[in-house]
């Protein structure tokens, strides 16, 4: 009798311990799709096909019907209506100088028959985004070991979209990729924050300069006024 009683006991507990693994990993799955759901609602879609495959601006024939529906189409207008293009001509010496490293580069290559010229092109991108938008120099097209370029040049996430059964966070994170993907955003983001931080530093010692400035000539004015 006790023997049946444990044996019963052994099977309610692992019936019971499925069911809860079961009921979690649903939870987890339907908590993440919701997630997306309303974090991808606002965004254009075509029409009742949200729901089902998600946005679908992807499957847009004509690329103008893409861009005119996504948002960040007139992104710019919307910050400043104003905003004129000739603001690029500033950008055109570092433009040029990491287009010339990109040439030499390519030179070494002609002749030499077919190549993929993808990586290049793309360092040689980062090199002027970094240097236009952040005022960095990070050197990606003489220096490409580095572990922020190779963290921007991963393809860790076209792994993941090829791959729709890590799509889920908690199947990726304990299955997949996870550490790796946290650890190469990591680099990323300490990066970023690392130049905001310079960036509102050295606004704050420009700022404090002016208004230290400011304070002088107004005691200068005040001395010779009372002379």
């Amino acid at each position: 009798m006790a023997v049946l009683l444990g044996s019963y006991s052994i099977a309610l507990f692992g019936t019971s311990f499925v069911i809860a693994t079961l009921t979690y990993i649903t939870y987890r799955l339907l908590s993440d799709y919701l997630h997306k759901w309303f974090t991808m609602k606002p965004i254009p879609e075509l029409e009742g096909t949200y729901p089902i495959i998600g946005n679908a601006l992807i499957f847009k024939n004509n690329p103008g019907d893409f861009f005119a529906l996504a948002p960040v189409a007139s992104a710019a207008e919307d910050v400043d209506p104003h905003l004129p293009l000739s603001i690029l001509t500033e950008f055109l010496e570092v433009m040029n100088e990491q287009a010339e490293i990109l040439v030499e580069k390519l030179e070494k290559q002609a002749g030499k028959g077919p190549f993929n010229c993808f990586n290049h092109i793309t360092l040689c991108a980062l090199d002027i985004i970094c240097e236009t938008a952040m005022g960095k120099k990070i050197h990606a097209q003489s220096n490409s070991d580095s572990e922020y370029v190779k963290s921007v040049m991963s393809d860790i996430i076209s792994r993941r979209q090829r791959t729709p059964w890590f799509w889920p966070n908690f199947v990726y994170n304990y299955f997949g990729d996870g550490r790796e993907h946290d650890r190469t955003l990591k680099v990323l983001h300490s990066f970023t924050n690392k130049v905001i931080h310079e960036r509102s530093e050295k606004m704050s010692h420009i700022e404090s300069d002016n208004d230290s400035g400011l304070w002088h000539k107004e005691e200068d004015e005040h001395f010779w006024t009372c002379s």
